[in-house]
């Protein structure tokens, strides 16, 4: 199974991907938050995909 999903709102830096799923990581949005959050969200997933054996992958078409 395949899953995808994308983001509409805004795109991850490059720069950025390696740490989304690190705990409590978000992604800088200027002087503010534009959204709320722990920054645990990601890091749920991935536990969850990778006790299921599954791989989650990320990328970024904009930069």
């Amino acid at each position: 199974m395949q899953i995808q999903v994308r983001n509409s709102e805004s795109e991850v830096p490059s720069t950025e991907l390696e740490r989304i799923f690190d705990k409590f990581y978000r992604v800088p949005q200027g002087d503010r938050w534009q959204y709320g959050g722990t920054g645990l969200g990601l890091t749920l997933v991935k536990q969850m995909v990778v006790d299921l054996q599954g791989v989650i992958e990320v990328s970024s078409h904009k930069d």
